[in-house]
């Protein structure tokens, strides 16, 4: 499951927030956003009039404006390094621009520094306590460092500014589903959908936690209404995979081959892609697909484990040892008719083999003992 990022604005969302600042006077903050649209459509008729309508529109922009929108092409380009280092320095002469630091804590962030963009995020709340979006940020951040605690606080004050905002709801209820509290996450998943039914991440952890209870039938319906979003998820199509068998010609298996197809995708995306159309296609028969399927996607999640067989010989060698009769001395206080030599027995196979079974009813002889 994912949180949702709520670092990068969507164009529309971009020039709401815009028009947002104008109205509160920031009109240097505003310009900068219209030029950020702009930099990615130069005739983008609202950013335009957006512009003019700011004061003093007509006349050249001032060098913050200026500076801003150097560090968006940045931003846009993927120059992250380029961009903390431009900021650093811009923070020094305008140390209370938030649009300046708003993009400094997203270059930290895609830079991997966590705490800094943390801190970064600490600066813009306390030069606006009410800006949820910095609240929400800052609690995705928190969450990836596995301080669910504090990510909770973070979107809870999210909740305070903005109530029933989905986007936190949803993270709030990822944080539940982390610590086993199911009943809890399953509220805070639906009432995110009640603020937004067709909000795609709260369907598809819903649909994953009604899967993990049990309730597989009302598991099937919520996802299938996740993948059927413009923006569905290889996760949501894994989810629902492992909830319902699929017939032959069912339109999810066409949808997951188009998204396979796609170059955007991660490795990870691909496994878990490769593994639901492998299951989809034994489902329906096809076998000879759904081994090629679920072949590639082992290729896949091999690479994202560095799998090593050299290791599992190592570790299974390493557990042999501590069964080893120099480790387990025999005590004849235990049972006189047990061997003087015990003999360990190892029970291998593949999962779902019956590895299990075996030990359980070998281990109900009095003279066996199962290590589990």
């Amino acid at each position: 499951m994912r949180c949702a990022n709520q670092s990068v604005m969507s164009i529309e969302k971009t020039i709401l927030k815009a028009r947002g600042l104008a109205k509160q006077g920031a009109s240097s903050e505003a310009r900068a956003l219209y030029m950020s649209v702009l930099d990615k459509f130069p005739k983008n008729k609202r950013a335009l009039e957006g512009i003019k309508a700011l004061p003093d529109a007509g006349g050249a922009p001032d060098a913050s404006a200026l500076m801003i929108r150097t560090l968006f092409n940045y931003y846009n380009s993927g120059r992250m390094k380029e961009l903390v280092l431009a900021t650093d320095a811009a923070v020094k002469v305008y140390p209370d621009h938030t649009v300046l630091l708003r993009l400094r804590a997203a270059g930290q962030a895609a830079l991997g520094q966590a705490k800094d963009a943390i801190a970064t995020y600490n600066t813009i709340i306390a030069l606006n306590p009410t800006d949820a979006d910095a609240f929400g940020n800052r609690g995705n951040i928190q969450k990836t460092l596995g301080q669910d605690e504090a990510a909770r606080q973070s979107f809870s004050r999210v909740l305070e500014l903005r109530p029933g905002d989905a986007t936190a709801l949803n993270n709030i209820g990822n944080i539940h589903v982390d610590r086993g509290e199911l009943d809890e996450a399953q509220r805070c998943f639906e009432a995110a959908l009640k603020t937004a039914p067709d909000y795609g991440p709260a369907l598809n952890n819903l649909g994953n936690v009604l899967k993990i209870k049990g309730e597989t039938e009302q598991a099937a319906k919520v996802l299938s209404a996740a993948v059927a979003q413009n923006e569905a998820t290889a996760e949501a199509y894994w989810n629902l995979a492992c909830a319902q068998k699929f017939d032959a010609g069912a339109p999810e298996i066409g949808r997951m081959e188009d998204m396979l197809r796609q170059s955007r995708l991660t490795d990870r995306e691909r496994m878990l892609l490769g593994i639901s159309l492998g299951k989809a296609h034994d489902d329906s028969g096809n076998t000879k697909r759904a081994f090629e399927y679920l072949s590639t996607a082992n290729s896949f999640q091999k690479a994202l484990l560095a799998y090593r067989v050299e290791d599992d010989i190592d570790r299974l060698a390493s557990q042999m040892a501590i069964f080893a009769e120099t480790a387990i001395p025999f005590d004849p206080v235990v049972s006189e008719t047990q061997s003087a030599a015990p003999t360990p027995v190892f029970i291998v196979g593949m999962p779902r083999s019956g590895t299990s079974l075996i030990e359980q009813m070998l281990s109900a002889h009095s003279e066996i003992h199962g290590g589990g």
